[in-house]
């Protein structure tokens, strides 16, 4: 019965990958059945018995074979009690579930590549606004992934963006205006506009700069327009500003990569990446733009940004706010230090790393910071509380001792 059941499952995956790979369409008849497994390898007797007069019967994408009740009859699946039929059942119903399992993994494989293969044939062109570290950082791995990127900086970062293969413009317009905003916003092959600043200037950025010319079709640019996106680390604020400013003939996406230089160094796998459709009219676009992180291995989340901010409140603030606790009381590592004690002084400095201005942006820009800040206070004085409270029954006890003459004096 095992050996039976071998064979079968190995029929199975033979003919699946026969119709998903190559095309092929299984046979009719006793004849055609038993000609086809004995050319790919079965001995004559299995294909005999993997021939059965039923025929095939085709479940989706995989071939399962049907025997049909005169092979039961002739022995070829005769059973001596109904536990044992029904127990055979079971089995062969998993086996054929795991192999439509291995089909589907098998099609995925193939789907993921050719998604690859799509994006490095016609790569997008990207535009990032905002060439600091994560800027920096994010036109990297663009451009490793075969992306065209040019870069807008208000500091000057030529340097770093000829090594990485970025083109370069200037936050400041020069005179002739072939090498600032202008000319930025203008280029006719922008597909993306990606705004990497910092939250509390984010809105004066989109005031200031020329994202008015995003909506003017220069010859070349596709008709629905460029898409915008940011990737702040508060989701309701920019939403509103992206709705208010950004040209009405722009796609707008809201993200937020859950991850940064440090963390995402050595790979995005498993790394959230957090975005709201806010608004998509060019759909094909929104998906190729995803999918460079999709096909890097992060957690695709779509999230509404009023339920990010509350959850970001509840982790990225309070990871910020009790990391920046630590960095007061200045602590530093001991030749003692207790596995708890080293993963404090990682936070802390994980913290430091960033500026200050990204804690105040999210603490002013997420509506549920200033909630998150009030309950760690009243934490702290609940904590302090119960310490005196201990304290003095402490003392109290201590005392009630020695009027028994319980203590030494």
């Amino acid at each position: 019965r095992l050996e039976v059941l071998r064979e079968e499952m190995c029929v199975l995956v033979v003919l699946s990958f026969l119709t998903l790979a190559q095309g092929w369409q299984p046979p009719f008849g006793v004849n055609s059945w038993h000609t086809t497994l004995t050319n790919i390898g079965f001995r004559p007797d299995l294909a005999a018995l993997y021939s059965p007069r039923g025929g095939w019967i085709e479940r989706g994408n995989v071939v399962v074979l049907r025997a049909d009740a005169a092979d039961a009859a002739e022995g070829v699946r005769g059973f001596e009690t109904k536990e044992t039929e029904e127990a055979w059942q079971e089995s062969n119903t998993f086996l054929t579930l795991k192999t439509k399992e291995a089909v589907l993994r098998a099609q995925l494989v193939e789907v993921q590549e050719n998604i690859q293969h799509a994006l490095k044939e016609d790569p997008l062109s990207i535009g990032i606004v905002g060439f600091g570290k994560f800027g920096q950082f994010l036109a990297t791995h663009f451009i490793k992934e075969g992306n065209k990127v040019s870069v807008l900086s208000r500091s000057d970062r030529a340097d770093q963006a000829a090594v990485l293969g970025a083109e370069y413009f200037s936050w400041e317009e020069s005179d002739d205006k072939s090498r600032g905003p202008t000319e930025f916003f203008s280029q006719s092959h922008l597909d993306v506009v990606l705004i990497s600043v910092s939250i509390s200037t984010f809105e004066l950025v989109m005031r200031e700069l020329p994202f008015h010319l995003l909506s003017e079709p220069p010859i070349g640019r596709h008709p629905k327009g460029v898409l915008v996106v940011d990737v702040l680390s508060v989701k309701v604020h920019p939403r509103r500003v992206l709705r208010d400013w950004a040209p009405s003939g722009c796609d707008i996406v809201c993200s937020h990569p859950m991850f940064g230089p440090e963390s995402g160094r050595d790979s995005w796998k498993d790394l959230p990446f957090v975005f709201e459709k806010v608004k998509v009219q060019n759909k094909e676009r929104v998906e190729r733009f995803l999918s460079i992180f999709e096909t890097k291995g992060c957690t695709m989340v779509e999230m509404d940004a009023v339920e990010h901010d509350t959850a970001a409140a509840n982790s990225q603030f309070a990871t910020h706010l009790v990391g920046r606790l630590l960095e007061q009381l200045n602590l530093r590592p001991t030749r003692i230090d207790t596995k708890g004690f080293r993963t404090m002084l990682a936070l802390k400095d994980s913290v430091a790393g960033d500026s200050f201005d990204l804690f105040y942006g999210l603490y002013k820009y997420n509506p549920n910071a200033p909630e998150t800040l009030f309950l760690l206070r009243k934490a702290l004085v609940d904590l302090e509380w119960r310490l005196k409270d201990m304290e003095s029954s402490d003392r109290s006890s201590h005392l009630g001792l020695l009027e028994q003459g319980k203590l030494p004096k």
